[in-house]
């Protein structure tokens, strides 16, 4: 069966909320990105350091603090775009 995984495909997105990044506007701008990594195939390596060191990487990218950047769910990413 092992040889199976090979015609498994998984993408994995997660979405952010960023709070006063220039990208968005500056300070107290609120913004939303969203990342997807496709053809997972190590599920195990996803852990909550992995995620909290992509979300480092969100804030590095967008220039600023850690704590400016907030991991949320599809539906909250989606209500929050649409209305832009």
């Amino acid at each position: 069966m092992e040889g199976l995984m090979e015609f498994v495909n998984v993408s994995i997105t997660m979405y952010y909320e960023i709070k006063d990044s220039d990208m968005y506007g500056g300070e107290g701008s609120t913004g939303y990105s969203m990342i997807e990594m496709e053809q997972c195939k190590k599920l195990e390596n996803l852990s909550e350091e992995h995620l909290e060191a992509m979300k480092e990487d969100v804030a590095k990218m967008l220039g600023v603090p850690v704590c400016k950047v907030r991991m949320i769910s599809k539906d909250e990413y989606e209500a929050n775009v649409e209305e832009e």
